[in-house]
């Protein structure tokens, strides 16, 4: 995770706490519009950022290709904020008129297993939308989470993240025992797949070079039997956005890498990481780590490696 200076931690949890009142207060459409601006001055002025953004999408896209999609990361970002705060606004209705979903037969098919679900995503497009549309299906849900600091900061992300009875359950051992028991009675677990905030995850094969990748949701799959059903919640024009569900896939990280890369390479604009992914120093030919093992006894769950989503700005 990236240490970021108590002064800027404390001013960032400000303007979140302003935002999250203010935004909801005027027209949806000034609060895009605003976004957008403010997307602009930090694509020209965050220089760090704009710099990890073109190197992951370097990756992706090849060297000529990413000067506008780097911009446009930064602006779906922006505009993932503005949905953020509008959260406790968004009514069933609301979401029924905006979404597309795809593929969700299969998904309910897997929920209604028994076995629990987990929803291997990446930060792309807007994906807290993603995890919203099963409170809507009735299916009860959670999403492994950081602890943000200043604890400020994370309590409102909560607020907002959790207004329609989304659980989020942060990562470490204990929350790893509650995914497990979630998932034991028959509910969904959200968890990110395409970067690794904590660094302890393997290096593997990712668009051609080696990054180090979590395997968290593979193996609790593997360990727990719960469905892996890769999922991606997509910005479409017009504040319209698509949730695509992707069948059941085996626990494997290979499988589920090329699933992840083929919607990173249809949407790299959407793809909103902040961070490098790739460390040229990581060797393919790097020993596994010894994962640890999540027992038949949800109370003796110790944590697994890269369960964790992100923060909304990929930190």
């Amino acid at each position: 995770m990236v240490q970021i200076p108590a002064y800027v931690a404390l001013i960032r949890s400000l303007a979140f706490r302003v935002a999250a009142w203010l935004v909801p207060k005027v027209p949806a459409a000034l609060s895009y519009a605003i976004a957008w601006l403010g997307a602009e001055i930090a694509y020209r002025f965050v220089a760090s950022r704009r710099r990890a953004v073109a190197s992951n999408l370097r990756r992706v896209m090849g060297i000529d290709a990413v000067s506008g999609a780097v911009r446009s990361v930064f602006h779906t970002q922006a505009y993932n904020y503005v949905d953020l705060f509008l959260m406790p606004r968004l009514s069933p209705e609301w979401l029924a008129d905006r979404l597309e979903i795809t593929n969700l037969p299969s998904f309910l098919h897997a929920c209604g297993q028994g076995k629990g679900v987990i929803i291997a995503t990446a930060h792309l497009g807007n994906f807290d939308l993603l995890v919203q549309v099963t409170k809507a299906l009735n299916v009860p849900a959670a999403v492994l989470v950081e602890q943000l600091t200043p604890e400020a900061l994370h309590q409102t992300v909560v607020r907002l993240r959790s207004a329609h009875g989304i659980r989020l359950i942060p990562a470490g051992p204990a929350g790893l025992r509650e995914a497990v028991r979630m998932l034991k009675s028959g509910g969904v677990l959200a968890i990110g797949a395409d970067r690794d905030p904590q660094g302890r995850g393997e290096p593997m094969n990712f668009f051609g070079e080696a990054a180090r990748m979590p395997l968290g949701a593979v193996e609790l799959a593997r360990r727990t039997g719960a469905a892996l059903v890769p999922a991606f919640g997509l910005r479409l024009p017009g504040r319209r956005y698509r949730i695509t569900i992707e069948p059941p896939i085996v626990p494997d990280a290979g499988t589920l890498i090329g699933v992840m890369e083929r919607y990173i390479r249809e949407h790299p604009e959407q793809w909103i990481v902040f961070q490098p992914v790739w460390d040229g120093n990581l060797s393919l030919r790097a020993q596994r780590s010894n994962l640890p093992t999540v027992s038949d006894d949800p109370e003796m769950a110790t944590a697994l490696p890269g369960l964790a989503m992100t923060t909304k700005d990929g930190r």
